[in-house]
């Protein structure tokens, strides 16, 4: 079957991705649940690191998870869709992602304001590449816990996929590769901020060790104290 024959699928496929992907779980968790608007809180970006520095790590899995999901119904849905034809799904499945991640990073129902991407493409790759995300899941896991910074392991998964992808060219297909480059690129794009404080050695820590392992270190103690001081909102660095 000559998939490009069915391009509207293709069109319908992503709409719905971008519109599931605008959905921002923080957004309604934090008003729903925490009767709190968390885009006023800490950093003020409707995301899973800043849910789980203001609220706590349950609320901060659950948006994470949430949020995965995304990634993943519309991408299986692309799959299901093109089961017959597995150039195709292949396609569709990184095609939608890329709009579903567009979604979340720029959501219609937000006013173009969302979260950095990161959780609902790593929902993407699970049905894209599912092996492949199991093993680069390790970097966000390994590098979050040494270096208590999500922002650091975030841009370090995202660069090694894209790395991978191209690296693997002769699988992949030119599309595929540039439509998890698109992905790679809005995402970085989201962390513009994060890079910068990066950078100036300005980036505050999560406090995952300290709630994990009960460690205490000053910069967690300085992130408890005076949240709202010392992570700066990104609003006002634009």
């Amino acid at each position: 079957m000559p998939y490009t024959e069915f391009w509207w699928r293709f069109v319908l496929l992503s709409v719905f991705g971008y519109l599931l992907g605008s959905i921002n779980f923080s957004v309604l968790f934090s008003r729903l649940i925490k009767k709190q608007d968390i885009r006023e809180k800490g950093s003020h970006n409707p995301g899973t690191t800043n849910m789980f520095r203001v609220f706590g790590l349950s609320m901060g899995l659950l948006t994470f998870v949430c949020d995965a999901l995304k990634g993943v119904v519309p991408c299986l849905v692309a799959l299901l869709t093109f089961s017959n034809d597995p150039d195709a799904s292949l396609y569709a499945v990184y095609f939608v992602g890329f709009f579903t991640v567009l979604g979340h990073i720029f959501p219609v129902w937000h006013r173009f304001r969302g979260g950095k991407g990161v959780a609902t493409t790593i929902g993407v790759l699970f049905v894209a590449q599912p092996l492949f995300n199991l093993c680069a899941i390790w970097i966000i896991l390994v590098v979050v816990l040494i270096t208590d910074r999500m922002s650091v392991s975030a841009l370090l998964y995202m660069l090694f996929c894209v790395v991978w992808h191209w690296a693997n060219y002769a699988s992949y297909g030119l599309l595929t590769c540039l439509a998890v480059t698109g992905i790679v690129a809005l995402v970085y794009f989201a962390h513009r901020h994060n890079i910068v404080r990066l950078v100036k050695g300005k980036e505050l820590p999560m406090g995952l060790r300290k709630k994990i392992f009960r460690i205490n270190t000053p910069e967690a103690e300085k992130v408890e104290e005076n949240f709202e001081k010392a992570v700066p909102s990104e609003d006002n660095e634009k």
